[in-house]
């Protein structure tokens, strides 16, 4: 038996702990949101990140259930916590990540281990995903359908490429599959659309995908998702590539492709198979999507962002003008070239204030006339021109704001996205009105309304900063 093999076989928990604890700990921190992680090791990656990162961390202590142990955490006591459960933690670690690993022995964990702290996937792909491609990489090893190098998994770097690789393979045709219970809610000539009724369907339908609900070895997560709400598996009649598939879950959001990747656009996709009217009538909270939403909803809170924003404008421009010394230099000089006198020699007010070419602040200052001009652009931007400035990224933030898309952004950001749209027309990230939009002005979905006539959303001016 070669040593390589022998290491594999022989993987130890606790020398993997020793070897690679502090690195787990931290990719632990940058890979997971905490959300889709059980309680016991939500509370420990809520320790770690109030350590890595305390500014995103309120002062107040929280009790939470940290390992097992219901625990009292702050930014102030979260250093000491994380050095008393650090054993505890890599170990409950590795135990996730042994999810991955189909093999009594656990002869891939080391090598699973590796590549998580590389930052490739997350714990609840590794326990499912991974899990699948592993056992079929064992499958096909165990009955030496893989030459060398495919048939040493220490060759592959990356979940990625490994994953890329054993699809080019298929698993031998032994075994009866199940269909399982699905409820065909749409046809067209573009498109079918599958809704699973249980995991053996979800697997079924996601063959050849890398999702997590259509895993058929290790942690499967279509119970975990289907008691949320449906999942939607969407089959091109013309594919434009083989294997072409997508699954929409819409209570987390989460739009992807067979690759297991957030596509880049919904309403394209939607577009593309005629199935926006459809999914308005069978997921109306599609409608809370800004990409989504009736021009109805859009008109009134846009007209209403667009009050409040020519307010804050002007608050602006009075704060301006008053810290202004030139301006009132050449007001002052211009009073007494127009003989606005008072008997004592002073300048008359009253008659400047009469005189509608000394008070008109943008006509003297040239940048401001600008600013006024873009700031103004940005509040008239219709329901259409907001939509596809989100889903063509004008200003390049989706990313930084969002999850790549323009799709993402619902009603309650709209705030958000007008003082997007104000940074791009004044070209200015720094913009002092957008700031004002961003701290100022909420949009909400209004729970208390009487009429089913009253408007669902509303638009408020608030105070405080930030909200």
């Amino acid at each position: 038996m070669r040593a390589k093999e022998f290491l594999l076989l022989e993987y130890r928990r606790d020398i993997t702990a020793q070897k690679m604890g502090d690195k787990l700990i931290s990719a632990f921190q940058r890979l997971e949101n905490g959300s889709s992680l059980p309680d016991n090791l939500y509370g420990a990656w809520t320790v770690v990140d109030m350590v890595v990162r305390p500014q995103f961390h309120f002062d107040k202590s929280i009790i939470m259930n940290i390992l097992g142990q219901r625990t009292s955490i702050s930014k102030a006591t979260a250093p000491e916590i994380l050095q008393q459960i650090k054993p505890a933690l890599v170990d409950a670690i590795l135990a996730q990540l042994e999810e991955g690993d189909p093999t009594p022995h656990k002869e891939y964990s080391q090598w699973v281990a590796a590549r998580y702290i590389t930052g490739d996937t997350q714990m609840e792909d590794v326990g499912s995903t991974l899990r699948e491609y592993l056992y079929k990489f064992n499958v096909l090893k165990r009955k030496k359908m893989l030459k060398p190098p495919a048939n040493d998994i220490n060759k592959y770097n990356s979940f990625g490429n490994f994953m890329d690789n054993m699809d080019q393979y298929a698993l031998p045709e032994d075994e009866v599959v199940n269909k399982g219970k699905s409820t065909e809610v749409y046809r067209s000539a573009d498109v079918r659309v599958i809704v699973p009724e249980d995991e053996p369907a979800a697997c079924y339908y996601g063959r050849g995908t890398r999702w997590c609900t259509a895993a058929t070895q290790g942690n499967n997560y279509y119970n975990h998702y289907s008691r949320q709400g449906p999942l939607y598996i969407l089959l091109p009649q013309h594919p434009k590539y083989d294997g072409e598939k997508y699954q929409l879950h819409f209570p987390s959001d989460q739009f992807m492709d067979e690759e297991d990747e957030q596509v880049d656009s919904l309403s394209e996709l939607l577009s593309r198979f005629d199935l926006v009217r459809f999914f308005k009538q069978q997921e109306p909270e599609i409608k809370e999507y800004i990409a989504f939403a009736d021009d109805s909803v859009l008109v009134p809170l846009l007209k209403r962002i667009k009050e409040i924003g020519t307010e804050l404008f002007y608050d602006e421009v009075t704060a301006w003008e008053d810290q202004d010394d030139s301006w009132h230099s050449w007001r002052h000089e211009q009073a007494f070239e127009r003989g606005y006198v008072t008997d004592d020699g002073d300048v008359d007010w009253d008659q400047v204030g009469n005189d509608r070419d000394l008070n008109d602040y943008e006509d003297y200052n040239e940048d401001m006339k600008y600013w006024h001009r873009a700031v103004e652009t940005a509040l008239n931007y219709s329901p259409d021109s907001i939509r596809y400035f989100l889903e063509s990224d004008r200003d390049g933030n989706n990313d930084r704001a969002g999850n790549g898309t323009g799709d993402d952004y619902k009603l309650d950001q709209l705030d958000a996205v007008m003082a997007r749209i104000v940074r791009y027309e004044t070209a200015n990230n720094d913009d002092q009105v957008a700031e004002d939009i961003e701290r100022t002005i909420a949009v909400r979905r209004d729970n208390n309304r009487i009429q089913r006539t009253d408007p669902e959303w509303t638009v408020s001016r608030v105070g405080g900063y930030p909200r």
